[in-house]
């Protein structure tokens, strides 16, 4: 079974700041690598060069298709403030570029916009009608670990600050089991310390 995390394991470039590489896996083929996977290696590599701890935003298109096999990625910083910073993510394989990303890194104690709070909700009702979706049911995918990923993130007993899990219990029920895999489990960001 193909392994995500370590399949899309970045390491930094000790002689040059902000440059990270990785290796693309077959693991994850469709036509060539996966864009979902290419994308993951951009969000691991800023997250990595990030002075603050959380994704807010993330926006990428893809250039080329890419070869199985090393790839750099250099990630920018285009400013921003105290708590929150805005990111470039250049993802190039022998000098050829595959994907170019931007993202939006904030602080924990920042509070998302109200119509974002009610849309997360809206979406949570959407997943909770269907849990019974082989998508959602089947062996582990791509939707399913995104979705995993935004219902744990550091425990998520709220979306966007409010509580989600008491009236969809078919999707609280489905995060506690992803959120148990050993995958998941090693690699569970810690909690928000408190301001």
């Amino acid at each position: 079974m193909p392994d995500f995390l370590a399949d899309s394991l970045v390491t930094r470039d000790a002689s040059r700041p902000g440059v990270l590489h990785a290796t693309l896996s077959p693991s994850w083929a469709v036509w060539g690598p996966n864009g979902g996977y290419l994308a993951a290696i951009a969000l691991r590599s800023a997250m990595a060069e990030s002075r603050l701890p959380r994704p807010a935003s993330f926006h990428c298109h893809f250039l080329a298709i890419g070869a199985f096999e090393p790839v750099e990625i250099a990630v920018s910083s285009l400013g921003g403030g105290r708590r929150a910073e805005s990111l470039r993510i250049d993802v190039r394989q022998n000098e050829r570029p595959l994907l170019a990303a931007s993202a939006w890194m904030v602080d924990d104690g920042l509070q998302g916009y109200e119509h974002e709070a009610a849309r997360a909700l809206r979406m949570a009702d959407a997943f909770e009608r269907e849990m019974s979706n082989p998508v959602l049911t089947g062996p582990l995918n791509m939707a399913q670990i995104t979705l995993g990923c935004a219902l744990n993130w550091r425990g998520a007993p709220k979306l966007c600050g409010q509580e989600w899990r008491a009236s969809r219990p078919k999707l609280a029920a489905w995060a506690d089991k992803i959120a148990a895999r050993p995958s998941f489990a090693k690699t569970a960001p810690p909690p928000p310390e408190p301001h």
